[in-house]
């Protein structure tokens, strides 16, 4: 079983996605997209030649399947795109290799502090970091599931051949309304305050993030 689970999240202070510079697009995207590249490219050649039952695991992130993520949602997206492409060759050529996109919500994980791993020369002088792991995504994270408690889910999923591993609930009305909208083919609406804070606030019967 191979899990694909390095993941960083560059803190580009307010800027806006154009505005981000290169050094900050080749950390996350060097880490979060060629990692799990890289990591395919050496490992499914000698999973395949081995004929071996193996398991390819990618954690992805529901960024990978919402919108309006930064830099790291953009890499997420692409790690979704290359999994399910892994997961049809893989198919496509009869290979005992399965495959699983992990898609969780806040866990308290470490992400939050993901720059103090950031190389000197990618680092942002512009950029005021915050290596300190107290901003209001760290809060976030802290109220998360534990990252145990993911590992059950992932391993029962894994059992049940399921693909897309979504193991917060809470947002599955978040999913529902974005693919209902793209089925559409209407305008996007101008999302309300109210609704986009629905993303950082907690549920009324407890589900945590």
């Amino acid at each position: 079983m191979l899990c694909s689970n390095a993941g960083v999240g560059a803190d580009s202070g307010t800027k806006a996605i154009w505005e981000v510079g290169k050094k900050d697009w080749d950390w996350v995207m060097g880490v979060n997209y060629q990692g799990v590249l890289h990591g395919f490219r050496t490992f499914i050649p000698h999973m395949v030649e081995h004929r071996e039952e193996s398991h390819l695991m990618t954690t992805v992130s529901l960024a990978g399947l919402l919108p309006r993520s930064g830099t790291y949602g953009v890499s997420k997206h692409a790690v979704m795109a290359l999994t399910e492409a892994v997961r049809n060759d893989l198919l496509a050529r009869g290979a005992n290799v399965s495959v699983s996109a992990l898609c969780p919500g806040f866990v308290d994980t470490n992400i939050d502090r993901s720059e103090r791993n950031r190389p000197s020369y990618l680092a942002d002088p512009e950029v005021s970091l915050d290596k300190t792991g107290n901003s209001p995504v760290s809060q976030l994270l802290r109220r998360g599931k534990q990252p145990s408690e993911i590992a059950d889910i992932v391993f029962e999923a894994i059992k049940e051949g399921i693909f897309y591993i979504l193991p917060h609930p809470a947002w599955d009305d978040m999913l529902h309304d974005r693919f209902e909208q793209m089925l559409s083919r209407e305008p996007l609406p101008t999302p309300s305050p109210d609704k986009m804070a629905r993303i950082f606030m907690p549920r009324d019967d407890g589900e945590s993030y």
